[in-house]
């Protein structure tokens, strides 16, 4: 909960990544996280925590601000728990299937997965034809992935001088978005990466999709890893101004395994343990639903 004097624990202030420092904001919910209790883990249970929320009053981008600080939001990165569960396979399959219908290994074989965990879509792409490398910042995800995929995966943070300009046919970055502290450097770096016409596959919430509509600041779209909340709207105009042509923003349906729903759910945790209870006793925990809830498929091509 906030600090009793009303003081925000998030202390680093940041300005819309869209319009700039001179652009103004409302509030849309106050801070609610415990600092002594962050946790950045991959694939971490969802603990309903945010820093404050505010809304671009330009664009209507919605953020988090402030935040912590960045030397601290990265050390959480490097150093937090890496959390396996089936659900990981779902998402993968969800991932390349998008993934293989916008690019073809044979035609633009080079890839470069952003945020790349334990490498569960890297594998799959590397299965498919494509000559993959992965940039993850967590050790211990990076130790949780194959031998045969660890070794194509550099241990840091997106940064210049991991590769030589103009590598990759392809970049991907499933659920890493929503977590960049800036958002034109990332940008800058993909342009970077990527060859003239090279595309840009992203996944990610989009904030004015079922799920954060109907839940408001209880769905698992705010929270405190979450910097910035993304719209289609949004998208078009960050992607256009860092020099990508959007070719399709679009909500997508996406496979998710009962258990998880569940343990996502902003119910009290003893009743998530019950029904979670009775779900693996009817043998249900690992029945799949597919909705297109929450997540939006953005693909680019760099100018």
């Amino acid at each position: 909960m906030p600090p009793p004097d009303g003081g925000l624990q998030g202390d680093h202030y940041i300005h819309c990544p869209i319009c700039g420092p001179g652009a103004g904001f409302s509030i849309k919910y106050a801070e609610d996280a415990d600092v002594g209790q962050l946790d950045f883990a991959a694939r971490k249970l969802s603990w309903h925590m945010h820093w404050r929320i505010v809304e671009c009053d330009d664009c209507g981008l919605t953020y988090s601000n402030p935040i912590a600080s960045p030397d601290k939001i990265r050390r959480l990165y490097r150093d937090s728990a890496f959390v396996d569960e089936t659900q990981i396979d779902n998402m993968a399959d969800d991932y390349i299937n998008e993934v293989m219908a916008i690019a073809d290994p044979a035609a633009s074989p080079r890839l470069l997965e952003i945020g790349c965990a334990s490498g569960y879509f890297l594998t799959r792409a590397l299965d498919r034809g494509f000559d993959a490398v992965g940039v993850e910042p967590g050790m211990a995800a990076v130790a949780h992935a194959p031998a045969h995929t660890r070794s194509r995966i550099v241990n840091d943070e997106l940064r210049k001088g991991l590769f030589d300009p103009g590598s990759f046919d392809v970049v991907c970055a499933f659920q890493i978005f929503d977590h960049v502290l800036d958002p034109n450097e990332f940008l800058a770096l993909v342009h970077h990466y990527l060859k003239p016409g090279g595309k840009l596959v992203q996944i990610h919430h989009d904030i004015t999709s079922f799920l954060p509509r109907a839940l408001g600041r209880r769905a698992s779209t705010y929270d405190v890893e979450h910097i910035h909340l993304w719209s289609p709207a949004t998208m078009q105009k960050i992607l256009s101004k860092n020099g990508f042509t959007p070719v399709r923003v679009a909500r997508i349906g996406n496979a998710y395994q009962l258990d998880h729903v569940v343990r996502q759910l902003p119910l009290p945790e003893f009743m998530k343990r019950v029904i979670r209870r009775a779900a693996k006793v009817v043998g249900a925990s690992d029945f799949v639903l597919r909705a297109r809830v929450e997540n939006m498929l953005v693909y680019s091509v760099r100018l």
